[in-house]
């Protein structure tokens, strides 16, 4: 039934959906009303990238080993004003934490991060990168579809503005998923001037 509906059933799959939410919320240490469902990485990590750079000027950094989704995403948001620029890592892919202060962040609009890499296996360590978007009012995306299900994820922990997880990676549902997004984020200015707040 369609959750959106005033009859009885409708009611009753409302209540599921409040419910899921509730409890994936709990898992992953976010407040239930952060949770946006979505069908899934994909279109998590395409609705976070567009959120946060439609309308700006500046660049987008992220690491050459992203996945596919967020690269094209990152590319989407160049043909509208955005550049990317690379994150430096070592011969392993893990983010180079002495080299984060060297990032242009005066320019940056948004940091994506792949979590846990689908190829590599790498489980990044965020602490660094994340108090430096926080420190610099830069929001930090993070690619958690490979983690969620498989380890501890944290949201408030991670610091980060944003989080992507995909359903089926830890056997629920195929087309579903969600974006976490952090309330209060402030956004840089769209072109026309003025501050947003998710």
């Amino acid at each position: 039934a369609n959750p959106g509906s005033a009859h009885s059933f409708g009611r009753a799959a409302r209540q599921i959906l409040e419910d899921s939410r509730e409890s994936i919320a709990d898992i992953l240490k976010a407040d239930a009303s952060e949770l946006i469902f979505t069908s899934g990485g994909t279109e998590s990590i395409n609705m976070a990238v567009h959120g946060f750079t439609a309308g700006r000027r500046g660049l987008i950094a992220c690491t050459d080993g992203e996945h596919p989704a967020t690269l094209e995403a990152c590319a989407n948001a160049a043909l509208t004003g955005m550049e990317r620029v690379s994150i430096p890592v070592d011969s392993e892919g893990r983010i180079r934490a002495e080299a984060l202060s060297g990032l242009p962040w005066k320019d940056l609009r948004l940091v994506c991060l792949i979590l846990a890499h689908n190829e590599t296996g790498v489980i990044q360590d965020v602490t660094v990168l994340s108090r430096l978007c926080q420190q610099h009012g830069v929001p930090l995306l993070l690619d958690a579809v490979q983690a969620v299900g498989k380890m501890s994820v944290d949201f408030q922990a991670t610091g980060a503005a944003a989080l992507a997880f995909g359903a089926h990676k830890f056997h629920g549902p195929r087309g579903t998923g969600g974006l976490l997004l952090r309330r209060g984020i402030k956004l840089p200015p769209l072109l026309a001037g003025g501050h947003q707040e998710s």
